[in-house]
């Protein structure tokens, strides 16, 4: 914020606003605080502000609810009443001459007498400390009247006046100049200030340069800036607040996100710390469920979704994602999905892909259902010899002219009296072994139905023969 401004301002008018407070609570340290709210209240709410009344009535006007809100909320109104213990207090010249020369029994009694607006002026200007101009703001009088009501309060005021004409100064004469211009003084006064007038060449200039209206365009002025002032701190203090909203904003959705996702969305679970309980697979609709735990403390499951793996759609992956408790809340920790179409594929449980458990594999839980293809494979196709073409049955189904089935890679053993086996799911041989470039096809449902996959020109054949002429091409070389 740019302080400049609200000097201006401050510079301008804090003295009204204090002294218009301190005629009210006579309370310096009180006052100076509720000065200080004022201004920072009005650069807030320039915008209200639509120039029906001077600035300063505005000031004045937020001072007083500021001051009403302060006493109902510390309860600390006093009722003053007036004694002969009046506040020492520091006027002009003029105006303690006056004071002096008055008893003062019959000045209370002059004040008691007063309109309610007359004694305001009064408490404004000696316990205050206002100028008349000030005090006109504040009450929403001419600068005239109110210099009227205090030195002219009524016709034994003025009778006493001119009676004391020989001991009144130039200053008292002055503030009355106003409402000399105005004619708002009675014959009596008015005669006053003519006579003084005539008398004090230095008066008459005044006087003359007060009707010529010299000067009443300063304090629109000095509104006009102080307005302007306070519109650009309030510009500002927008700018600032829309500022700090933003970040604000901005530092709140982090750290939602961040607590959602330490406490609702969590983190891929390690498989060290899973243990599956069981796994169904139903062989009408070709789902698997899984179902396990996990086994961290202090942790719950948050979701559990599969997907098919990047490299191998025959690989389907199940993640578990894992979060934190929150406090005194209760662990869940068993998990349990359901994949769909999971006929020839492997399940791994997965963080996500690098740290992988088999958990399921279909053609190990169908272990003699393809033992029983693969042989159907060799009585059917007298090209094959069992003890020297190794069938191997590789992962997924494969769908043929709208039927599902299973391929078998074919490895040709070659060597003296070579053999292989399997040990682990591995082939093993004594001899050398070479794969064939092509694959056979066997559907799963009788009756079973048998296909040549040629790499070689990527089509399904039922020409047997190719096993005999590839063989012999390979004994070629």
């Amino acid at each position: 914020m740019d302080y400049s401004d609200m000097e201006i301002v401050y510079q301008k008018y804090s003295r009204l606003v204090y002294g218009f407070l301190y005629s009210h609570t006579h309370n310096a340290e009180w006052s100076e605080e509720m000065t200080q709210e004022t201004f920072l209240k009005a650069s807030m709410s320039i915008s209200r502000y639509d120039a029906s009344c001077k600035l300063s009535v505005w000031l004045c006007q937020i001072a007083k609810h500021i001051l009403w809100q302060e006493l109902r909320k510390k309860n600390r109104f006093k009722m003053v009443e007036l004694t002969d213990n009046l506040p020492d207090v520091s006027i002009s010249e003029g105006e303690t001459f006056v004071i002096r020369q008055e008893n003062k029994i019959e000045l209370y009694q002059a004040i008691h007498l007063l309109s309610e607006q007359e004694k305001e002026v009064v408490m404004y200007r000696i316990s205050g400390e206002l100028s008349f101009r000030e005090i006109g703001e504040i009450m929403g009088k001419s600068e005239n009247w109110c210099r009227t009501v205090f030195f002219v309060p009524n016709k034994k005021s003025e009778r006493r006046s001119v009676e004391m004409n020989e001991k009144y100064n130039c200053d008292v004469i002055r503030d009355l100049l106003p409402g000399y211009i105005d004619h708002i003084l009675s014959d009596t006064g008015s005669e006053l200030v003519k006579k003084h007038l005539g008398e004090c060449e230095e008066c008459h200039k005044i006087y003359t340069e007060m009707e010529e209206g010299i000067g009443k365009d300063d304090l629109s002025a000095h509104d006009t800036i102080a307005v302007d002032a306070l519109k650009k701190i309030r510009k500002r203090m927008n700018h600032l607040k829309i500022t700090i909203g933003i970040l604000a904003g901005i530092l709140f959705i982090f750290l939602i996100f961040a607590a959602f996702k330490i406490y609702v969305i969590g983190k891929p679970l390690e498989t060290g710390y899973m243990s599956i309980s069981d796994t169904t697979y139903d062989e009408e609709t070709g789902q698997l469920t899984v179902n396990g735990e996990i086994n961290l403390h202090s942790f719950h499951v948050s979701k559990v979704v599969w997907e098919e793996d990047k490299n191998n759609p025959n690989i389907v992956n199940v993640i578990v994602y894992c979060a934190e408790t929150i406090p005194f809340a209760k662990d869940k920790t068993d998990f349990s999905v359901v994949i769909p179409d999971i006929k020839g594929k492997k399940v791994y449980l997965a963080c996500p892909e690098y740290d992988r458990m088999e958990i399921y594999d279909w053609l190990t839980y169908h272990y003699e259902e393809v033992e029983s293809l693969k042989n159907e494979i060799y009585s059917k196709i007298s090209e094959l010899n069992e003890k020297t073409d190794a069938l191997s049955c590789g992962q997924g189904i494969t769908t043929v002219e709208g039927i599902e089935g299973i391929s078998f890679h074919v490895q040709f053993i070659y060597g003296e009296d070579a053999s292989y086996w399997w040990f682990n799911g591995m082939l093993t041989t004594d001899g050398e072994f070479v794969p064939a470039d092509f694959e056979i096809w066997i559907s799963l449902k009788e009756p079973h139905k048998i296909l040549i996959y040629d790499y070689q020109t990527g089509e399904y054949i039922d020409d047997f023969s190719i096993i005999s002429n590839r063989r012999a091409v390979e004994d070629d070389s």
